[in-house]
């Protein structure tokens, strides 16, 4: 999964899908003969589809980082629910990337490819970013 270190209550943002990678890809189990199971490609309750969103205490606490960023954000964009940034992100010229209250990033150690993902708001472009004392925007990884 891609949790941090040690998973706990005070731990900034989760992710509980497994690494497109790992071994929850590898052999997933055949299904008994009945009509109650649905045949996956994957083991255990997650895939890409992150279904604990908006039904659990994760997602309430705004510790469920249901938002992947990657690449450029070509358009106004706004993120309400923590954020998994797994490669540089560029806020283009022109475009505004507004971060809500209470707004968890975290970042990946590394993309893969050894660069550092990281937030770059390119010349033109904007961003508002307007936590508060009791909701502060964080960043980490």
């Amino acid at each position: 999964t891609l949790m941090p270190g040690e998973a706990d209550e005070d731990s900034p943002a989760f992710d509980p899908r497994p690494a497109a990678s790992g071994p929850a890809y590898t052999d997933p189990d055949s299904n008994p003969s009945d009509d109650f199971f649905e045949a996956t490609t994957y083991k255990g309750a997650f895939d890409t589809t992150l279904w604990l969103n908006n039904l659990s205490w994760l997602s309430d606490n705004l510790k469920l980082a249901s938002t992947v960023a990657c690449g450029d954000i070509a358009a106004d964009t706004t993120w309400s629910t923590s954020v998994r940034m797994t490669c540089q992100v560029f806020v283009q010229s022109g475009v505004t990337l507004t971060i809500n209250p209470g707004v968890t990033i975290v970042s990946e150690a590394d993309d893969g490819s050894g660069l550092a993902p990281a937030l770059v708001v390119l010349p033109g472009a904007t961003i508002s970013a307007m936590g508060t004392a009791d909701a502060p925007i964080t960043f980490t990884s």
